[in-house]
């Protein structure tokens, strides 16, 4: 009967053993998603009569912001810069497409319409169209 104490006794322990172990190690959460996506502008077209600029953009989305790069001194429609933008402020420039920290599209289009001048007959807006590849 001592025997089958210790043997129970044993095999208790073992199984406290094998617990603590399995819980010290390791992290079980999930893998965290990316921290960032990297865009890189494929083209820029702007209303016939006017020429678009030759600049490369490379927009990163980040879990908070949008870092814009490779903007320098070029005038852009809408006023883009390089540099950090909140999701709002980026997206109020644009009247078509928007981005968030959770975009995964291959593709995007951004399209500013301009139709603030009072010279232009209705229905003639000029629209500026940024499509970006994700790299």
């Amino acid at each position: 009967m001592k025997n089958i104490w210790k043997n129970a006794l044993l095999v208790i322990s073992l199984i406290g053993l094998m617990v603590s172990v399995s819980s010290c190690g390791g992290n079980d959460d999930p893998d965290p998603a990316p921290t960032s996506t990297t865009y890189t502008s494929a083209s820029i077209t702007y209303p016939e009569g006017e020429t678009a600029p030759s600049v490369t953009i490379t927009m990163v989305l980040h879990s908070d912001k949008v870092t814009l790069s490779g903007i320098g001194e070029t005038t852009l429609m809408p006023a883009l810069t390089d540099g950090d933008h909140t999701y709002e402020t980026f997206n109020s420039l644009w009247t078509e497409g928007s981005v968030s920290s959770s975009t995964s599209a291959a593709t995007i289009t951004l399209i500013k319409t301009d139709d603030t001048s009072s010279a232009r007959p209705k229905g003639t807006e000029r629209n500026y169209t940024y499509v970006f590849n994700k790299q």
